[in-house]
């Protein structure tokens, strides 16, 4: 089997199932389904030959499918990031000119195979000696927990009501939490990546915490 060969599925954000073939680096299938601005069915795209180029060293090869003539009506366009030996592809599914509905947009994570099950309550802690936890259901983080300690500040903020998705990120899964616009006051941007078999980890970044500058920190957790 190649590198990307065979067949990949996924849900949308908004759950929908979607899938594509990939055979001898070339995409053949597509199926997505789509639910927007009242406008709701499936698209199927068969007997096609969207080839992915070569990758560069680490660098991701991204891959445009388009069904149709730009400005057409019912147009679908889908982008794929192919990373070398990936835990999972992001693809980007964008409709355009649907009649009656106009825009819409969705995103889904594909695998190739059954996906990672990372749910449960993670806990652990920074490289201030601060802790972190988090929880994850269904390849989403839904709450985060973060202590911080730098430059003469020192607390815990949590982070509520979340639905931040777990994406692939280069050959592991990861995510990508803002607690704002960057720039306002107690900014805090936290990356992590979950690895198999060993604690998840990554980093996290305060930035406008007033009277005590900026601070980056790394962490680890383990699900519980």
């Amino acid at each position: 089997m190649g590198e990307f060969d065979g067949v990949w599925t996924g849900r949308t954000t908004q759950g929908l199932p979607a899938s594509f073939t990939i055979s001898n680096r070339t995409i053949t299938a597509i199926t997505v389904e789509y639910d927007f601005n009242g406008c709701s069915g499936v698209k199927s795209f068969s007997n096609l030959s969207v080839s992915i180029a070569q990758s560069s060293g680490p660098m991701p090869v991204q891959v445009t499918y388009t069904s149709g003539p730009s400005g057409g009506p019912d147009q679908t366009n889908l982008f794929f990031v192919f990373y070398p030996n990936p835990a999972a592809i992001n693809v980007t599914a964008s409709f355009f000119n649907y009649t009656g509905c106009g825009n819409g947009t969705t995103f889904f994570t594909a695998f190739r195979g059954n996906p990672p099950d990372y749910s449960g309550q993670w806990s652990g802690s920074t490289s201030q000696g601060a802790p972190i936890a988090f929880v994850v259901a269904d390849l989403k983080i839904t709450s985060i927990t973060l202590g911080f300690n730098f430059g003469g500040c020192a607390g815990t903020t949590t982070y509520a009501n979340l639905n931040v998705l777990i994406a692939a990120a280069g050959s592991r899964m990861g995510f990508s939490y803002m607690s704002g616009p960057p720039g306002l006051p107690d900014y805090t941007l936290i990356i992590g990546y979950f690895n198999s078999g060993t604690p998840a980890d990554g980093i996290v970044v305060f930035t406008g915490y007033p009277g005590c500058a900026n601070q980056t920190a790394t962490w680890t957790a383990s699900l519980r």
